[in-house]
């Protein structure tokens, strides 16, 4: 691991000077440490204790990453480090993180090698039964989540150097893109089959009408909406990417908006009747829903890319569609912010037109 290389060179004066330059290389690509000295013994001293200290750090790194159950190092993310994402992303990586626990019981980190992750991966493949009773299979994209939250959990112990690599950096799984709208003749059908739920038929309605995510429209406050010009702006600050914007409602869609009632224990818009505090839970109702309207194939998050689709077939432009939907990766949105309020009234003008024809 360690070489000393004797060099000599002449000065000015004529005479020779010879120097040991020493090179350890580090185990796992970690890069080279080098030094040069003028004596071979200190060289060599150099040379020894570089390698026995490297030796024993790898040494404590390994009894370390020995004694270390991996269950304890994944609650100490869920406890410290998952608080700080949105709610959505808190309910999707605490999920995936509780699998991991559940399927790693038992190991300390030591024992979890990217074979150990990749035979949990394989396991992640197979269909599965739903609490309702129903078989489904993970997709791809699905499962590098799984792979991401796991990589996310250990990246603290990296940094402190008990494993010197991520088991969970393997090879991502193939995603497959999926764009899935409604027509307006099954627009009409899913709102009229969500008519049973008040709660349901608004947010359904919210998420047509301005593209907004399922928990940026079930985490809204009465405090973020503000009545202007016949129509409502609401401001949006619990993102998918961390920035708030602002989506607008008008028309029938302001006008069911206004019908919702209001409760005095809580300021949500949509609070759940056994815990005021919390957004109730709408999937079970939607999925209902979805099945009596005889749609295939589709879920809430489809309703995003079905107001997409309504603002282009209304004339809108990508950087238009963009702004409304807050699509981080179309960085030319950010160059016309000024604009936005524009695009917020544009989108809302043409799905107002298109909901008003449906409701």
């Amino acid at each position: 691991m360690a070489s000393i290389t004797k060099r000599t060179r002449r000065l000015d004066t004529g005479r020779a000077v010879t120097s040991y330059q020493v090179r350890v290389r580090m185990k796992g690509g970690d890069g080279t440490i080098t030094k040069t000295f003028s004596k071979l013994t200190d060289a060599k001293a150099f040379a020894t204790s570089t390698e026995a200290a490297i030796r024993e750090r790898r040494h404590f790194a390994v009894r370390a990453a020995e004694r270390l159950d991996i269950g304890d190092v994944i609650d100490d993310y869920l406890n410290d480090e998952l608080p700080a994402l949105s709610a959505s992303q808190q309910n999707a990586a605490g999920g995936q993180l509780r699998w991991w626990k559940q399927e790693l019981r038992g190991l300390s980190v030591a024992d979890v090698t990217p074979e150990r992750v990749d035979k949990a991966i394989r396991r992640l493949k197979q269909p599965y039964t739903t609490p309702s009773g129903r078989t489904k299979v993970r997709t791809g994209a699905t499962i590098n989540r799984y792979a991401s939250a796991l990589s996310a959990a250990l990246a603290g112990i990296i940094r402190q150097g008990v494993i010197q690599q991520n088991p969970a950096a393997i090879k991502r799984q193939p995603e497959r893109a999926r764009v899935r709208f409604l027509s307006k003749e099954e627009q009409s059908r899913l709102l009229e089959a969500c008519a049973e739920s008040t709660s349901l038929f608004l947010a359904v309605s919210l998420s047509l009408a301005t593209g907004a995510r399922r928990g940026e429209i079930m985490s809204l406050t009465w405090q973020q909406i503000r009545w202007r010009d016949g129509g409502a702006d609401i401001h949006l600050t619990k993102t998918k990417n961390g920035e708030a914007r602002t989506i607008r409602v008008e028309g029938k869609v302001a006008d069911v908006l206004r019908g919702q009632v209001r409760r005095i224990d809580t300021n949500l818009l949509f609070p759940s009747a056994q815990k005021p505090d919390q957004p109730i839970d709408l999937r079970k109702q939607f999925e209902k829903a979805v099945r009596k309207a005889g749609l295939e194939n589709f879920r809430w998050h489809d309703m995003r890319h079905t107001a997409a689709s309504n603002f282009a077939s209304a004339g809108l432009s990508d950087l238009e569609i963009g702004a409304v939907l807050g699509h981080k990766t179309l960085l030319m949105v950010k160059r016309y912010s000024h604009l936005r309020a524009e695009h917020v009234t544009a989108a809302a003008a043409a799905a107002s037109d298109l909901m008003d024809s449906l409701l």
